[in-house]
């Protein structure tokens, strides 16, 4: 029984370093698309995004999806936000040809289910 406990806690404890992990990345990701970064701008544009205000709602979604998964609050609604706009980047780099830069969004994706899918609360 001892040996179950102690797999169970190591197990929580790899959820918790991938949702840290998870939340620290899209908050930084999400701050310095709030903060106009350059490269963040460039990427916009060349994406032809109907709106200037779509860069700002993706920003203040992945940093409101970073701090839930910080402070591990509502992570499955988190989870879906954020993996729809995973999957959204995805999509958008495909669509302009940018196939290499799939793969950033492409593992977040990955790492957000199985964090969901491990996750028991």
């Amino acid at each position: 029984m001892g040996t179950d406990r102690k797999k169970s806690k190591e197990e929580g404890n790899g959820l918790r370093t991938l949702r840290l992990f998870l939340g620290l990345v899209i908050l930084v990701a999400g701050a310095t698309k709030l903060l106009d970064t350059p490269i963040w701008v460039g990427s916009f544009e060349r994406f032809q995004f109907p709106a200037w205000w779509f860069f700002y709602a993706v920003g203040a979604v992945e940093v409101l999806g970073g701090i839930l998964f910080l402070f591990g609050r509502k992570l499955k609604v988190a989870a879906v936000i954020l993996a729809t706009v995973m999957m959204g980047a995805v999509v958008t780099h495909l669509r302009v040809g940018e196939f290499g830069l799939t793969l950033a969004p492409l593992v977040l994706l990955v790492l957000i289910f199985i964090l969901i899918r491990d996750n028991r609360d």
